[in-house]
């Protein structure tokens, strides 16, 4: 087994995103280990006892992406650990508040490539206790780049509807209409306009 280290953390993420997962890796006193490839779990939590030190175990190889959602997942059961919940079940409720409040954050300080945002969204929305890795290269009819769209275009996205705010760098911020929550898109991320006249030239 081998120890991912600070410095990994920030070459394979950013300075952002390291400093975010060594906080709660100290909060919680975990550290972190490459694990032999598994057939079924990308990812584990162990712990002997409460003053011992916690270990999360993550598939080497993964894409930068799915392994922070797995680093997510695995810190969110040892929140709940620490937190001594009693019959707490091991996706539960506590589980994923957590998971919903590490993913959250995780979204706003690392670039996510877009099949990875859509599965971040969708966790966060309903998080669940296995990720899915979602192709997104064949651009369904009637669907453009969000990049593409004007600023205030409405449009629709995973069954949700949403409104471009403008363009940051490479990411686009939109606001999610029914609960004015705003997030950080991919420009490539494919999406179906919901206005006449909502598409700018690249």
């Amino acid at each position: 087994m081998k120890l991912l280290t600070d410095s990994f953390l920030v070459f394979y993420f950013n300075e952002g995103t390291a400093a975010f997962i060594q906080k709660w890796a100290e909060e919680l006193n975990v550290e972190f280990l490459f694990q032999r490839k598994a057939k079924l779990r990308l990812g584990s939590f162990k712990a002997q006892n409460q003053r011992s030190v916690a270990q999360i175990f993550i598939q080497k190889d993964l894409p930068p992406g799915q392994s922070l959602i797995v680093l997510c997942h695995e810190l969110a059961h040892a929140f709940v650990y620490r937190q001594k919940v009693r019959k707490a079940r091991p996706h539960g409720v506590e589980w994923q508040f957590a998971y919903r409040m590490m993913l959250t954050v995780a979204l706003e300080l690392y670039s996510f490539d877009s099949e990875w945002q859509a599965e971040v969204l969708s966790q966060i929305e309903k998080p669940r206790a296995t990720t899915h890795h979602r192709e997104n290269t064949d651009q369904q009819p009637d669907h453009v780049h969000v990049k593409l769209l004007t600023d205030g275009t409405l449009f629709r996205y995973r069954n949700k509807e949403f409104r471009r705010v403008e363009l940051r760098r490479t990411r686009v911020m939109c606001e999610r209409i029914h609960d004015r929550k705003q997030y950080l898109f991919q420009g490539t991320v494919s999406v179906l306009p919901l206005n006449t006249n909502a598409i700018k030239s690249e």
